[in-house]
């Protein structure tokens, strides 16, 4: 088991600007983001303060993003869905013409509401899929600690399992808890929902008809590396997640361990298919001076880098 996470009040002064999701990968509590608003807003093309540019609806090159995350596809290959995380909104791309347009969020504004398009809130959303009709766009609601499902015929969006308090427990709906999920794939019908449970070091299937959610792998708070069946198998941040077409198999980016796993979802056994574990990144005993590296490039917002944790 890792040692518990250091107070956020200890996380050195040159890096008080690292976001949550990256405390938490150094060893820290997540940061009381009171402190967020202080933090200088962006500038908008005429150098002025105060205006978000990274979300713009358009086609090709007139579009924006901010730091995009997941994408899917639907099963057609005509929409792209992009998890632009940065701007707490759900994008869509229609491949013909290259048109982006916003499904749902508003940009720069977080929060937890369901709603219609613009009316709903979202918070550091990190990934999407997409059921089999193209109905439905399933949301890893990061920050929010929610699972999200968006009607992309009227982009209305509803939270279906979850709640903003973060937890471990399986169940129905709002009775189940999540912490940090951050990646999502659904299976080949789009009746069954696959979720990366980060924080919680686990691997959570969501069933769409019934809402029920139960962990297929790993246990909650317990990091490792092992191979095994269910609970005996480990992960270390778990951050990104694919289902193969059959429905079989799931495949795992264990991002703590730098490696790729894989699930047989009808046993639960979990292998380690590629990769060495602690076998690439930074290492570890240098995180804190890589991320005070990245806060001197470019901006006074610093630049976010993969590379600090491992």
């Amino acid at each position: 088991m890792e040692p518990a996470l250091r107070p956020a009040s200890t996380i050195p002064k040159a890096l008080r600007w690292m976001r949550q999701d990256d405390a938490l990968r150094c060893g820290y509590e997540q940061p009381d983001e009171s402190a967020a608003s202080t933090r200088p807003r962006r500038r908008d093309d005429a150098g002025r303060p105060g205006e978000h540019t990274g979300l713009r609806d358009g086609v090709g090159s007139a579009a924006r993003f901010n730091r995009p995350y997941g994408m899917a596809t639907d099963a057609a290959g005509t929409m792209v869905y992009v998890a632009d995380r940065e701007e707490n909104t759900i994008r869509s791309i229609v491949v013909a013409t290259q048109t982006v347009s916003t499904l749902a969020g508003q940009h720069g504004v977080e929060g937890l509401t369901d709603g219609i398009g613009t009316a709903a809130r979202l918070r550091r959303p990190t990934d999407v899929a997409c059921d089999a009709s193209g109905a439905t766009v399933y949301v890893a609601d990061s920050w929010n600690n929610v699972l999200r499902a968006i009607n992309t015929a009227t982009q209305a969006v509803s939270t279906v399992a979850g709640a903003a308090s973060a937890g471990t427990a399986d169940g129905v709906g709002s009775a189940a808890r999540f912490h940090t999920d951050s990646g999502v794939a659904a299976d080949a019908s789009g009746a069954v929902v696959f979720v990366a449970d980060t924080a919680n070091n686990t691997i959570r299937r969501f069933d769409a008809a019934t809402r029920a959610v139960t962990t297929v792998a790993g246990v909650a708070a317990e990091s490792g590396a092992a191979d095994g069946t269910g609970s005996a198998a480990r992960f270390n941040w778990p951050s990104g997640i694919a289902v193969d077409g059959a429905g079989t198999t799931a495949y795992v980016a264990d991002w703590g361990n730098s490696t790729i796993r894989r699930i047989q979802l009808a046993s639960g056994v979990v292998t380690t298919l590629a990769g060495t574990t602690g076998a690439g990144g930074v290492c570890r005993r240098n995180r804190e001076r890589s991320a005070l590296r990245c806060s001197r490039e470019g901006s006074r917002e610093r630049r976010r880098d993969h590379g600090v944790c491992c």
